[in-house]
């Protein structure tokens, strides 16, 4: 008897708790400007840049970001489209990079691109 008791007072905390979880407002999704902002701060910390570099970088991360956004949500292209937008996308960011970066933090931002690319394959 006691065991029963027990277990439906465990069911019934289990539901309280899961409709408070439900209650609960969604956190709010970062606007793209704020998730480039929060990427170009993440970036200047990394590579150490100047504040006329995190200025110039700013616009072409929430560029590359706006762009992004639109091709991952555009119903009316294929996935062989979509990823061939996606790099072009990526290669003009790269270059806008190369061209904003100095020679040291242009070769430690990739390191850390392919360091981040190894730990996603891993985590597949």
């Amino acid at each position: 008897m006691k065991q029963i008791i027990l277990i439906i007072g465990l069911l019934f905390s289990f539901a309280t708790a899961k409709s408070q979880l439900a209650n609960t407002p969604a956190a709010e999704e970062p606007t793209q400007e704020q998730r480039a902002h929060n990427q170009t701060l993440k970036m200047a910390k990394f590579l150490a840049l100047t504040d006329a570099q995190t200025a110039k970088i700013e616009p072409i991360i929430l560029i590359k970001n706006v762009k992004i956004k639109n091709i991952s949500t555009d119903a009316s292209k294929n996935k062989e489209e979509k990823e061939k937008e996606l790099k072009i996308i990526k290669d003009a960011f790269e270059k806008n990079l190369m061209q904003i970066l100095t020679p040291d933090q242009y070769k430690k931002y990739l390191l850390k691109k392919e360091e981040a690319k190894k730990k996603k394959e891993q985590t597949k």
